[in-house]
């Protein structure tokens, strides 16, 4: 019975954490098991590559604490941090990495490979309506800069 008790407190605290994260906060609970099941956690150091420019994506990730440097061309455009998500328009649309991602700080992350992805958008609408909708400001900030 301790064991099976292990198993829901770390249950709930994945959840907690998930509901924490920007991106997910209006998802209700059922969705947040759906995410849980999806996702694996990881922890890296500061200084580490996640993803690469140029390279075809395997899989998107959520930052859930931590920051790190965008950087195209060689060129730091954006730093990220909690809720921030990367590598999702790779996964979208089969085209090469327009970025590289270098961590900043020590960063706890939700990777989500391709599969589960997918699965994510068919199984989660309202994650798939925010990643639309941070692909949109993204693109109109590439359009306009700086507004």
């Amino acid at each position: 019975m301790e064991v099976q008790a292990q198993i829901m407190a770390r249950r709930e605290t994945a959840l907690e954490r998930l509901a924490k994260v920007p991106l997910l906060r209006e998802c209700s609970k059922k969705e947040l098991e759906i995410i849980a099941r999806l996702t694996t956690t990881i922890f890296v150091e500061a200084g580490a590559t996640l993803l690469i420019e140029g390279t075809f994506a395997r899989e998107m990730m959520i930052v859930v604490e931590g920051t790190a440097s965008v950087h195209r061309h060689g060129v730091k455009v954006a730093e990220i941090g909690p809720g921030a998500v990367v590598g999702e328009l790779g996964l979208l649309t089969g085209h090469p990495r327009n970025a590289s991602v270098v961590t900043d700080t020590k960063m706890e992350l939700l990777v989500l490979a391709s599969a589960e992805f997918s699965a994510l958008l068919d199984d989660v609408p309202s994650v798939t309506r925010k990643i639309l909708n941070t692909l949109a400001i993204r693109l109109a900030e590439a359009e306009h800069p700086g507004s």
